[in-house]
């Protein structure tokens, strides 16, 4: 019961950041390029921006949005996470939310980004600059194929994946 589909076909919303200056005295924590490492989310060097309300609810982050890091050199262009903190959080213009469909376990689309074969699709699917590589998100959504079996069994891998994370993380 697997199908191939784009991630476009499991896209509900998708959106560049914020492109706001930033410093330690504003109110906003503000997710950057640096802050996906090996596909979780580090908050120790975040930047903060003050923006007013309506602005905060167009960028905030919810709980399973996907980040992409559409520019970065052409070794970290495509480093993506899954946003499960709590608290208030924006994003920045070098990142690309994706919101998904229903039919997408969010944490089962996470894992497949940073598989090995799903970092592999966004490399190939990067522009590569002289310093930079870049990933247009239309074109992300429209190549960028992954394989979709039926929810349960989605939500069954990614627990399997989500135990042996954790087993990794306490032998550290």
């Amino acid at each position: 019961d697997w199908r191939i589909v784009t991630l476009g076909d499991i896209t509900a919303l998708s959106q560049y950041g914020i492109n706001s200056p930033s410093s330690q005295g504003n109110i906003y924590p503000m997710l950057r390029m640096n802050n996906i490492q090996d596909g979780s989310l580090d908050t120790t060097n975040l930047a903060y921006v003050e923006l007013g309300s309506t602005e905060f609810e167009q960028y905030r982050l919810v709980p399973d949005d996907i980040l992409i890091n559409r520019t970065n050199s052409v070794e970290l262009v495509g480093k993506s996470s899954i946003f499960q903190l709590s608290g208030d959080y924006v994003f920045a213009s070098y990142l690309v939310r994706f919101r998904l469909t229903d039919e997408a376990y969010p944490l089962f689309v996470h894992y497949y980004l940073n598989s090995e074969m799903g970092q592999q699709i966004l490399s190939s699917l990067a522009t590569k600059g002289v310093s930079q590589a870049n990933i247009n998100p239309t074109t992300l959504k429209q190549r960028f194929l992954l394989p979709l079996p039926p929810l349960p069994e989605q939500r069954a891998i990614a627990a399997i994946l989500s135990t042996w994370d954790e087993a990794i993380t306490l032998t550290k």
